[in-house]
């Protein structure tokens, strides 16, 4: 038995990640572990480097879409309240890695703490947008971060260097296999009224740019143009089993249920190409297919 099957209670083999993926998508992991605690975290990722056994971190599950029967390794998910807490300190809000992006916004707003308003109907979590760089460009969430907490490959407790997280990408981890676990942001003092009026703006910008609908899956790449390149490459409303680009936005794919992760990969192959064939240009995937 290696060091992971033998956390019995903390690690389950062959674990359903169903309840964790959205619109009725599905997968099991090889091993699953929802830690309580920091302490619980140290102790599963230090029996992971004991087995050599890879890890990833699911989120939200927005930006993830299962394409194996099996995900090799372990699955870690932050969802306990140790790790999705947010709490304000003076000018800083401290959240859990796990803590949804919208209820750091909001608690941030209550506070009359004001520079994440342009984030309002982001989803996934506090980790994920700071993994994904999101968004992209001047003002990212990354610009207001003091402090990252993470637990090692190793399962220590360390700080993270913030600025690191410019020099990531999807496919490069610039941690060397840290589970960030909480982010201290600095924001700005304003009054309520100014920072009520920005969250209305910000979200009526975004409904006009995003899909409404919650069945959907997106932004499928990345880049400032990536948007308007899908457009001209006559992308939209382009098909395949359940999968439908999206009219509105051609960055994000409609799901009808039941949700078919092949077909959804094999739409976003399908998108890929069309611009290559196009432009001559790769985009770079911003879903994550494990």
């Amino acid at each position: 038995m290696g060091a992971l099957e033998a956390l019995t209670g903390l690690v389950r083999k062959g674990g359903d990640l169903s309840p964790y993926l959205p619109m009725g998508l599905t997968g099991r992991a090889e091993f699953l572990a929802a830690p309580q605690s920091r302490a619980d975290l140290e102790r599963v990722m230090a029996a992971a480097k004991a087995d050599e056994i890879s890890l990833r971190v699911l989120g939200s599950g927005h930006h993830v879409i299962v394409a194996r029967e099996e995900v090799p390794g372990l699955v870690l998910v932050l969802a306990a309240e140790a790790f999705t807490k947010v709490e304000v300190r003076g000018e800083w809000i401290v959240a859990g890695a796990g803590a949804p992006l919208s209820a750091v916004i909001e608690v941030a707003a209550r506070a009359g703490l004001s520079g994440l308003e342009h984030l309002v109907g982001e989803p996934g979590t506090v980790a994920g947008a700071l993994r994904l760089r999101v968004p992209e460009g001047e003002d990212a969430l990354i610009d207001h971060v003091q402090r990252i907490r993470a637990v090692s490959a190793s399962g220590r407790s360390e700080e993270l260097d913030a600025a690191m997280l410019r020099q990531g990408n999807n496919s490069h981890d610039p941690f060397l296999g840290a589970v960030i676990v909480e982010v201290e942001f600095q924001l700005d003092v304003q009054d309520q009224e100014s920072i009520d009026q920005r969250l209305k703006r910000c979200w009526i910008e975004r409904r006009i740019k995003e899909p409404l609908r919650n069945n959907t899956v997106g932004p499928v790449f990345r880049g400032a143009d990536v948007t308007d390149l899908l457009r001209k490459s006559d992308v939209a409303r382009r098909g395949e089993g359940c999968a439908e680009v999206c009219d509105r936005n051609p960055n994000y794919i409609v799901v009808r249920s039941p949700a078919n992760a092949g077909e959804i990969i094999g739409l976003i192959e399908a998108m890929r190409l069309r611009v290559r064939e196009r432009f001559h240009v790769d985009v770079e995937r911003q879903i994550n297919i494990w």
